[in-house]
């Protein structure tokens, strides 16, 4: 698969043609990390968007457990898909912090060439965010259900 397919089949750049995704490519660069390696941390500025062209990446939500910091699997992400989404949203920090799951190779576009390429061509803006909006839509009925399921765990123990 080449790196173009490899947009062409991301569910982000999926209604992009070939021109556009020619553009993009123009943007991006290639990137490996070793296993183990944290490729984005939680709370810092997003200034890269991430398709998966190679191996796993596990999302972490990192939390405090009687004052220690763990990071909880979240969500695992495999080829030809997105992370770090979060460079095009509004105030540009990662939500989560992703680890690479065995090597991990990954196609990185810039957000300071991805949003005024977005704003030069607004036909290609409005699909890839229309496309993000239901990746995070998606992220968000996701981290719905866990929360539920911990009220709902939670509820069932005090009420033993």
């Amino acid at each position: 698969m080449t790196q173009l397919d490899l947009l062409r089949a991301s569910r982000l750049f999926s209604e992009c043609d070939d021109q556009e995704l020619a553009r993009l490519m123009g943007i991006a660069s290639y990137r490996e990390f070793p296993d183990g390696e944290v490729i984005l941390s939680h709370g810092i500025e997003a200034q890269e968007l991430l398709v998966i062209a190679s191996g796993e990446i596990q999302l972490q939500l990192p939390i405090s457990i009687l004052g220690v910091s763990k990071s909880i699997a979240f969500e695992t992400k495999r080829r030809g898909e997105v992370v770090g989404w979060s460079a095009l949203v509004y105030p540009y920090r990662f939500t989560l912090a992703a680890r690479a799951n065995g090597r991990v190779g990954v196609m990185a576009l810039p957000r300071a060439d991805l949003l005024p390429l977005f704003e030069s061509d607004s036909g290609l803006g409005f699909r890839v965010m229309r496309n993000l909006a239901s990746i995070v839509g998606e992220r968000l009925r996701c981290t719905q259900e866990m929360w539920t399921r911990e009220i709902q765990r939670s509820l069932d123990e005090h009420y033993r």
